[in-house]
């Protein structure tokens, strides 16, 4: 079919969950359908990294939104009452140019990743659609709104019930609905959320294969270091579970774009390296992988490279609920920094446990996860009536 594919982000460099997701998809789509590739985009876009996909698909168009019209349209949102998320991304200018896609690709079939992008297509009544809420974005505002100073929790708390009530309201314009995991479904309140189809993110089992590299670091934990759920986790591992630690213990916080906060962190014991080009040597070159997921929602990437590359993980009942892995069979859990420091010790030292664990996590990624198979699914959905 002609598949229309609509995004918030321009989908390479892989440096954010949202990406990956859609590079993943897009690769395999395009090998059952004409794909035309819809972005809107901050920022200029590489000559490579633009190969990149047009060597996958039939077309792309980037529409460029300046950031200073983004922080406009976010002042511009607390005086209405659309989400910021939706706000910020749509554009009347952009909505002529979309338009006129559509014209002239006449698709078969609309999908749209995230709320973000519902707006620009949600009134075409005559093709059929699907929206990737991809994660309950309401739920993760509000846990976000937390650990937050005092005006920021205001502005994250009014922004999740505002995410709730779009969340709800965008579901009846399209015709099909998938999101990340059977945690995240359950938090779309909307009275036929059981037609929402759960379709994970996976991992590329052809391409993350272990290496062989020094064991340099007791601990890693990898991710978008300028994301502020991995942010949180960055800091709750080093000031609030590596003072339980032995002090000869060394990590590994890997990952594009550290925030300052987490390069504050950098000490002769914590390493912060910022961007890596291959992600499997941050991962293969600790013993254990340490995610205390506290604040997100959706199915952490993250964890399922880590567990494909056969590295043990730690992580909290939160994350491995999206994930569904066996505790202390495929992963350990852990809630609080008492019991990460107690379970990262063990593990540590019992290095039967560790390898039990890889083998099994590494096995369970590769018959759960497999990209190829579960875009099979999204395929599927989009050729069903």
């Amino acid at each position: 079919m002609k598949l229309l594919v609509v995004l918030s982000r321009f989908p390479y460099p892989l440096d954010k969950g949202d990406k990956l997701r859609a590079f993943y998809q897009i690769r395999d789509l395009a090998k059952r359908h004409q794909i035309s590739l819809v972005c809107l985009s901050d920022s200029e876009i590489s000559v490579s990294d633009l190969m990149t996909i047009k060597n996958m698909v039939e077309d792309v168009h980037i529409f460029r939104i300046g950031r200073l019209a983004q922080f406009f349209k976010a002042f511009l949102s607390l005086f209405s009452s659309q989400p910021i998320q939706v706000r910020m991304f749509y554009s009347r200018r952009i909505q002529r140019k979309f338009n006129a896609v559509i014209n002239s690709f006449k698709p078969d079939h609309i999908y749209c990743q995230l709320i973000r992008t519902t707006e620009y297509v949600k009134n075409e009544h005559n093709i059929r659609k699907t929206i990737d809420y991809m994660d309950a974005l309401s739920t993760g505002m509000m846990r976000m709104s937390a650990d937050s100073g005092f005006f920021m929790k205001r502005i994250y708390k009014i922004e999740s019930k505002r995410l709730a009530r779009y969340e709800n309201l965008i579901f009846d314009y399209y015709d099909h609905h998938t999101i990340i995991s059977q945690q995240d479904k359950n938090l779309i309140y909307h009275p036929e959320r059981k037609k929402i189809h759960v379709i994970p993110n996976g991992v590329n089992i052809d391409e993350l294969v272990p290496v062989d590299i020094e064991v340099k670091y007791d601990i890693v934990f990898h991710g978008n270091m300028n994301y502020p759920p991995n942010v949180a986790s960055a800091l709750y591992i080093g000031n609030k579970i590596k003072p339980l630690l032995n002090d000869q213990i060394r990590i590994l916080l890997s990952g594009t774009s550290p925030h300052p906060s987490v390069i504050a962190l950098n000490s002769e014991q914590i390493i912060v390296s910022g961007w890596v080009d291959d992600i499997r040597k941050s991962y293969n070159s600790a013993k254990i992988f340490v995610a205390p997921i506290l604040i997100n929602t959706g199915l952490q990437n993250k964890i399922l490279e880590a567990m494909c590359l056969g590295v043990p993980c730690i992580t909290t009942t939160m994350a491995n609920n999206a994930i569904g892995a066996i505790p202390d069979e495929q992963i350990i859990i852990a809630d609080n920094p008492e019991s990460f420091a107690k379970k990262i010790e063990m593990l540590l030292i019992d290095e039967v446990m560790r390898e039990r664990l890889s083998i099994n996590a590494r096995q369970f990624v590769l018959d759960k996860y497999n990209w190829h198979e579960i875009n099979d699914k999204l395929s599927a959905l989009f050729m069903s009536k």
